[in-house]
């Protein structure tokens, strides 16, 4: 059997400008029930971005999130930075608090790029 898997996001931003939709969510457009896929969360048009927040949801009785893993968009060698997997609850279908941050005093990042990865099973 095969599916769209249907996810909502609500994303916040520290020290960023955006020119246009910020926040991209990239899903299969169709997934093979029980194979697991990867849900990059992009962003796309930022300037001077620092840090950033997101929270993720989905449809448990469809799909399980099994992990996350920061993205190269503010880990890509600009400065050392703080990711915050978040906590995953695939009883009620949230990802939430999910973070990355670049440390010390240095400027933002800009231009566009993978935040994180969100692995489903």
């Amino acid at each position: 059997m095969r599916w769209i898997p249907t996810l909502a996001i609500t994303l916040g931003l520290a020290g960023a400008s955006v020119s246009r939709s910020a926040a991209i969510v990239s899903v299969p457009i169709v997934v093979a029930q029980a194979s697991p896929f990867d849900v990059p969360v992009d962003i796309s048009g930022i300037s001077d971005l620092y840090a950033f927040q997101f929270d993720l949801s989905y449809d448990p009785a469809v799909i399980h999130a099994t992990g996350v893993t920061e993205g190269a968009f503010l880990f890509g060698g600009h400065a050392p930075t703080l990711f915050i997997p978040g906590s995953i609850d695939n009883t009620l279908g949230i990802l939430s608090m999910t973070a990355d941050s670049l440390t010390g005093a240095v400027l933002g990042v800009s231009g566009s790029g993978h935040l994180a990865i969100v692995h489903f099973a």
